[in-house]
C-alpha cells in the first residue's frame, strides 16, 4: 500500500459520467448488481427486505452573488448568445469586463469602496451598452431566437436595477438565503 495524495479519479468526469448514464442507467445498474450479489450467493435474499439509503445531501457550490461578478457573468451570457446567433455587436467588452471584475473585487479586499463603486458604475455601464446593442438588433432575428435572448435581456435589466441590498440573486432563485434568523427567497 503506497499513500497517495491525489484522487484516484477526475470528481467532474465522475459526475459526467453518472449525467450520462441518467435515472434509468443508475436503476439498472443497480439491480444488475444486486442480481450479481445474488447469483454469488454473496447476500441473501431476506437482507434485502430491508434497505437503508444514505441520503446525505452535498451542498451546492454557490458562490456569494456579488454585484460584479453578477454582471460580469452576464455580459458574458449575452456576449456569447449574440456570437453563437450570428449578431455583431458594436463591442463585445472581452478585454475590460473581467479585468473589472478583479478590480472591484481589489478594491473590496482593501475595503476601497468608493473605489469599488466606481468600477461597479462602470460594469453596470457595459452592461447595458451590450443589451441595448442587441435589443436594437433582436428584430432581424427568428421568434425562437430572439424569445431565447429576451429571456436573458430581461435577467440583465433586472441586474441593472437591482440595488447591492436587494436579497434576490440572478442565478439561483430557489435558493434560499438564511442569514440573521431570516429566510430569503
Amino acid at each position: 500500500m503506497v499513500f497517495q495524495t491525489c484522487l484516484p479519479c477526475d470528481p467532474s468526469s465522475l459526475t459526467r459520467w453518472r449525467q450520462r448514464l441518467g435515472e434509468a442507467g443508475m436503476e439498472a445498474l443497480l439491480a444488475h448488481t444486486i442480481h450479481t450479489a445474488h447469483a454469488m450467493k454473496a447476500v441473501d435474499a431476506r437482507e434485502l427486505s430491508r434497505v437503508i439509503v444514505d441520503t446525505t445531501v452535498q451542498e451546492k457550490a454557490i458562490a456569494h452573488p456579488t454585484d460584479s461578478r453578477l454582471l460580469e457573468v452576464a455580459r458574458k451570457k449575452l456576449v456569447l448568445l449574440a456570437k453563437r446567433h450570428g449578431i455583431v455587436l458594436r463591442q463585445t467588452y472581452v478585454r475590460q469586463g473581467p479585468g473589472l471584475s478583479r478590480k472591484a473585487g481589489r478594491h473590496a479586499h482593501a475595503r476601497q469602496f468608493k473605489r469599488m463603486r466606481k468600477v461597479l458604475r462602470r460594469q453596470r455601464t457595459i452592461l447595458g451598452r451590450v443589451s441595448r446593442d442587441l435589443q436594437r438588433k433582436l428584430d432581424q432575428l427568428e421568434p425562437s431566437v430572439r424569445e431565447r435572448i429576451g429571456v436573458w435581456l430581461e435577467r440583465a435589466h433586472r441586474l441593472l436595477a437591482q440595488r447591492p441590498k436587494d436579497k434576490v440573486s440572478q442565478r439561483s432563485q430557489n435558493i434560499e438565503w438564511v442569514g440573521f434568523r431570516v429566510v430569503y427567497h
